[in-house]
């Protein structure tokens, strides 16, 4: 897709390799994971026992770790979503606060597991009231992981349809006919639903009032630019409408992180956040020292 050689048969041994060396480094707090955890393999039929073997290799970083969800993890998945979202812990904090004797709606928002969603926040750190973590669900509105008649996939075939007729008989796996960032409308990226959308403004404006710094994690890039067209968010001009007001040297929000897109790469937007594009491991070459080591 990127042009650079994808080195399947080492993507576990890289993983673990990687964690080790986290597991010396005092500087690290915690592991993001952007995504894609798993590849297609059903062909095998074992892709629970494949995600099981890709997290015990990160947890040899002996670090906290937060994931998002990514397209071929939900395209690999065979169960449900909520057993998705479970083996991966999307869930946010368990700590609640009160305000005038009732839960601060906010916290709540941090707070609650829901199957029905991949988005959650979290906080990091030494001192765990500075650095928040708001992963987003880049498929919220997708055809990915949904089922037929789902609302929010209804909602998705809406949007390819509109957006991307001329490849409807071919499920919109092509963006053929489409030019620039019109070349996100295609059936293997999705988009943050309206809720989503909300729960994300009360967030910021929670991490304000507790002046808390703020990273982003979405599987797809947000800044044009930063990623071939195919891979950004659907509605990422959304997304970046609520985040820049929080930029800025002094701002909430520091930076974002996406995967997706096979490749590096970084950017600013208006708003003077910072965004990251990171490689798969895929894309690594292990060190003749570390595969002599394996």
């Amino acid at each position: 897709f990127s042009g650079v050689t994808r080195r399947y048969r080492d993507a576990l041994l890289t993983a673990r390799d990687s964690a080790r060396s986290l597991a010396t480094d005092s500087k690290v707090d915690f592991l993001l994971h952007l995504g894609d955890l798993v590849d297609m393999s059903e062909a095998q039929g074992r892709p629970r026992e494949v995600l099981s073997q890709v997290l015990a290799a990160l947890a040899e970083s002996d670090k906290e770790q937060a994931h998002v969800l990514g397209n071929h993890c939900l395209a690999s998945w065979p169960g449900t979503r909520a057993e998705l979202h479970s083996e991966l812990g999307l869930f946010g904090d368990s700590s609640k606060t009160e305000e005038d004797g009732k839960e601060n709606e906010s916290d709540l928002l941090v707070s609650r597991a829901c199957p029905e969603r991949g988005y959650y926040s979290r906080t990091f750190g030494k001192d765990q009231q500075k650095l928040r973590l708001i992963a987003l669900d880049g498929f919220d509105v997708s055809l990915m992981g949904r089922e037929e008649g789902h609302p929010k996939r209804l909602l998705a075939e809406s949007i390819l349809r509109s957006r991307n007729p001329g490849n409807e008989s071919g499920g919109w796996f092509s963006a053929e006919g489409l030019e620039g960032t019109a070349r996100r409308f295609v059936c293997f990226n999705g988009g943050c639903g309206e809720e989503q959308l909300q729960w994300l403004q009360k967030q910021l404006k929670d991490a304000e009032r507790a002046e808390q710094r703020v990273v982003v994690a979405v599987h797809q890039p947000l800044l044009p630019g930063t990623a071939n067209p195919l891979c950004l968010l659907w509605n990422y001009e959304e997304v970046l409408d609520i985040l820049k007001p929080y930029g800025g040297e002094q701002g909430t929000v520091v930076a974002t992180f996406a995967g997706h897109a096979h490749s590096d790469a970084t950017g600013r937007c208006e708003g003077g956040i910072l965004h990251r594009v990171v490689r798969g491991v895929v894309e690594h070459k292990r060190s003749s020292s570390s595969s002599s080591s394996s």
